[in-house]
């Protein structure tokens, strides 16, 4: 039987096989330990006001609201250069969540938004990885 995944966290690993929790146990035939990581802003600490992180759910969630909300002020924005700014998208980052993002970011600019924006060009959505 596979159970999994298994958002925990453990006290101890036994050598019986045997994952011990606060709350009980987990016998196993085969375990894979998944750590997680850290959000890093690269040094930078003040960039936590403005970066949003993308480790669960609601991350997701909030995320897509901050673009939707982008391309809403964009769709009304008359200058050219501030419509610009704003569907001008950074990801920080190389690993496989940037890099997913970013494919993400352009099937959206480019197909999904382009049905629901008149006025936005799709030259005009940018996202310089970093």
């Amino acid at each position: 039987m596979v159970y999994g995944p298994f958002y925990a966290t453990a006290c101890r690993v036994l050598e019986t096989r045997k994952v011990l929790f606060r709350d009980g146990e987990l016998s196993y035939d085969y375990l894979v330990l998944a750590t997680g990581a850290e959000t890093t802003h690269f040094g930078h600490d003040q960039w936590r006001a403005w970066a949003a992180t993308l480790k669960t759910i609601e991350d997701g969630v909030e995320m897509r609201r901050r673009i939707h909300f982008a391309f809403e002020q964009a769709e009304r924005e008359p200058a050219q250069e501030e419509r610009k700014s704003l569907l001008t998208f950074v990801i920080g980052g190389g690993g496989s969540t940037s890099v997913e993002l970013a494919s993400a970011l352009a099937d959206l600019s480019g197909q999904v938004m382009r049905k629901d924006f008149r006025s936005i060009r799709l030259r005009d959505a940018q996202n310089p990885a970093c």
